[in-house]
């Protein structure tokens, strides 16, 4: 019997099918596959959005076709056959939004044409923990960064313990959606004198949403606001920017991988894991390499991002990838891809 695993999170989604003997039999990639909070009144609308984009992640497995990315996904398709499908979803934590995740996700297979003989559903921080867990064969920790970030940690007796993941209205502090709000912030600040060292960055960062000023941006932060992946988006020229030296990248990337391990210690904290205890990275934000920013973004007035070299591996060796680790931004897989620096920020604040 076949299995699909999914992997989705507020920006992107990955999709994988096996064989029982452990073969690949694809892989796909797709959009936002994510079930947050929403208005009761917009559910069945939020729900259907979801299915759609099952659809188009599915679609390549069941066909035998590629992905847009043109890698091979299921040479022979998994048409059908009864797979067991077991989905790590973002948002799916709380009943809302996994009965939401739930029913989009039926729905789609469905439409595909697949059959399942079995549908586990579970969020996208306990699927990454469940590969670390396995391999470190004892108690474990996993932080994810995307568009946001969470920490989820489990001993040897099969407790767990989290610290962040309750959205970007609360929390979700080093991730994408963050590192994007404060890169905006930096062209406020610039315009208007507070912090003339952020024009660089802010000037980058209205230029990759294409705003001509502080003015447009005003004017459009309710809607993009409300659209987290556009600002998430902006997190790569904000890593590719500190690494070139521009101080005000600099200092968020510093800040950024502080809080990102402030949620680590805290989950591996409460439950006092040994310092043995492998702690997994995942997340596009934690990815060794990011794609670049587009033209407009990579060449701001006044800076020239060229790698300078800082922000490599740390001492303790590159972290552990498990699921999640697709590049941030709409078309990365078709751009070149630059060192992430993230990582080793994070690692500077952990013991």
């Amino acid at each position: 019997m076949p299995v699909v695993v999914i992997d989705g999170g507020a920006s992107n989604a990955r999709a994988l099918a096996a064989s029982d003997d452990g073969r690949v039999l694809g892989a796909a990639r797709g959009p936002a596959a994510a079930a947050g909070p929403v208005p009761t009144a917009e559910e069945a609308a939020a729900t259907g959005l979801l299915a759609d984009h099952f659809v188009a992640l599915l679609t390549p497995l069941v066909s035998g076709a590629s992905d847009p990315g043109g890698r091979a996904a299921a040479p022979r398709g998994i048409g059908g056959e009864h797979p067991h499908v077991i989905a790590g979803l973002a948002g799916t934590a709380r009943p809302t939004g996994a009965a939401r995740a739930e029913s989009a996700l039926r729905q789609a297979l469905q439409r595909v044409g697949i059959t399942p003989d079995a549908v586990v559903l579970t969020t996208d921080v306990h699927l990454a923990l469940q590969a670390v867990a396995t391999e470190a064969a004892g108690p474990a920790s996993v932080l994810l960064a995307g568009t946001g970030s969470v920490a989820l940690a489990m001993d040897g007796q099969g407790r767990s313990a989290q610290a962040g993941g309750y959205g970007r209205h609360l929390s979700d502090e080093g991730g994408g959606f963050w590192l994007g709000v404060r890169a905006l912030a930096a062209a406020a600040r610039a315009t208007d004198g507070r912090a003339p060292e952020a024009r660089a960055l802010g000037d980058a960062a209205l230029a990759a949403l294409g705003l001509a000023d502080l003015d447009a941006l005003v004017e459009a932060a309710p809607a993009l606001w409300g659209a987290p992946q556009r600002v998430a988006a902006l997190a790569p020229l904000v890593l590719r920017l500190a690494l070139a030296g521009d101080p005000a990248a600099e200092a968020l990337l510093t800040e950024a991988g502080a809080r990102l391990a402030e949620l680590a210690l805290a989950a591996r904290g409460r439950l006092a894991l040994p310092a043995s205890a492998p702690l997994g990275y995942g997340g596009g934000l934690l990815a060794a390499y990011l794609a670049e920013p587009e033209e407009a973004a990579a060449k701001p007035r006044g800076s020239s991002p060229t790698a300078s070299g800082r922000g490599g591996p740390g001492p303790s060796g590159p972290p552990r990838p498990v699921a999640g680790t697709a590049p941030a931004g709409s078309g990365a897989r078709n751009r070149p891809r630059f060192p992430n620096p993230l990582p080793a920020a994070v690692r500077r604040h952990l013991p």
